[in-house]
């Protein structure tokens, strides 16, 4: 290649020398990944050889022309030494970003020249852009950029700093270089207000960012329009929300209170002690179910029994919280009882009416047990009970059979145990 000047050729995956003669960009000191060329347009530059190093077959080139018309024409010469890397002198900026599609503008610096420094500044400013990129440039003029044109930024937002509404969600961004203050919003169906109560449990399943593409779309370099979008904010779908959910119920079991003056909680007063009832909309008996198919409780099974078998229909579920986490079930046969199940425990505490006519209030009584079982224990408790002049109920703990059973035997031999008690 006697020629001072050749035309090569250009697309995203090589550069073209000859008609028969290319390289990948590994082969060049071009950064591939930090740039992408319009793949509806081939480009054809005027190269200018410098310098050719017969040691390593290194070709240094410098950029004349970054315009040629489409129809240029590559030499069919063959070059006189082997090429075995081409090495470009630094790239004019306001020529070369025309010509690209998407860029990462920090692994551009070291080619380029003719750039404006605060450009730079912009970007380690606004730590939270990932990249940027023109989108389909209108024109690819020479000397001056398009005067219409998107850009696209990709940015990570904490949920902390958003805010969940009903099918959308919000937050605040601020673009230094085109002095943009806004707040921008990303629909999702799924979303509702209530969220904000339980948004711990969308960090710990989706982390504590999640990334939002921005499109501006300019006109003589002001913002005409602004969109946003978020692969993140579009998994939120059913199935998380009912992850979620379950989660939320599970950790009903950890929940604690400095009350002394409540013992029993209905479901409402539950979920409002948690904090996440807005989110939950479940029934009494949706919560159980939860506990028994997801809790991994050695008594399920009497969870189960007590809650399809002798809960009374209609009536309100009760619950004891930590440090004794458990269910209290109202049955009412020919005599009025309550049960009190505890998740993972070894026994089962039944007290019931021994008088018919009794105006005793039996709530009212296990609710005063409970407490003394909470704070002090079963025995100082049963030695209380032992104490009391007829007391007009029955209290009673029927223990879960030995470990040395089958599971169904345990089972059955607790079953017809409590059956005893309560005929």
């Amino acid at each position: 290649m006697s020629n001072q000047y050749l035309t090569i050729r250009l697309d995203n995956t090589k550069i073209y020398l000859t008609g028969s003669i290319s390289f990948t960009y590994d082969q060049t000191n071009l950064p591939k990944e930090a740039f992408s060329f319009n793949p509806e347009r081939t480009l054809f530059w005027k190269i200018e050889q410098k310098k050719y190093d017969p040691i390593s077959g290194e070709l240094t080139v410098g950029v004349v022309d970054y315009n040629l018309s489409d129809n240029a024409i590559l030499t069919e010469n063959k070059p006189k030494h082997p090429i075995r890397k081409l090495n470009f002198e630094k790239l004019d900026w306001t020529k070369f970003f025309p010509l690209i599609y998407s860029y990462t503008l920090s692994k551009l610096k070291k080619m380029i020249f003719n750039y404006k420094e605060e450009y730079f500044s912009f970007i380690n400013e606004n730590k939270n852009i990932e990249s940027s990129k023109p989108i389909a440039p209108k024109s690819f003029a020479e000397h001056n950029p398009p005067t219409k044109w998107a850009e696209e930024f990709n940015l990570r937002i904490k949920y902390e700093d958003a805010k969940f509404d009903a099918s959308k969600i919000s937050f605040p961004i601020h673009l230094k270089q085109y002095k943009l203050v806004k707040q921008l919003e990303i629909n999702n169906n799924n979303l509702r207000p209530e969220f904000e109560l339980i948004k711990s449990y969308f960090i710990r399943r989706l982390g504590r960012f999640f990334r939002v593409k921005i499109i501006l779309r300019l006109l003589n370099n002001k913002v005409e329009e602004i969109t946003a979008e978020s692969s993140d904010i579009n998994r939120i779908d059913e199935n998380l929300i009912k992850s979620i959910r379950v989660s939320s119920v599970l950790d009903l079991r950890h929940l604690k209170t400095d009350r002394e003056d409540k013992v029993l909680y209905n479901t409402k007063e539950l979920f409002a002690e948690g904090k996440v009832q807005p989110l939950l909309e479940v029934s009494p008996k949706d919560l159980l179910e939860i506990f028994i198919a997801n809790a991994n409780v050695k008594n399920t099974r009497q969870l189960d029994y007590l809650a399809k078998d002798k809960q009374v229909l209609n009536e309100q579920l009760q619950f004891t919280i930590k440090p004794l986490f458990g269910f209290v079930f109202y049955v009412f046969a020919d005599k009025q009882y309550f049960i009190w199940e505890l998740l993972n425990s070894h026994a089962t505490y039944v007290w019931k009416n021994n008088d018919t006519e009794s105006k005793l209030d039996l709530g009212k009584v296990v609710e005063e047990a409970i407490g003394i079982i909470k704070k002090d224990g079963r025995e100082v408790y049963k030695k209380y009970y032992k104490g009391i002049d007829n007391p007009g109920f029955d209290f009673g703990v029927i223990m879960h059979s030995s470990s040395n059973l089958t599971e169904e035997e345990r089972f059955n031999e607790w079953k017809r145990r409590l059956e005893e008690y309560c005929s």
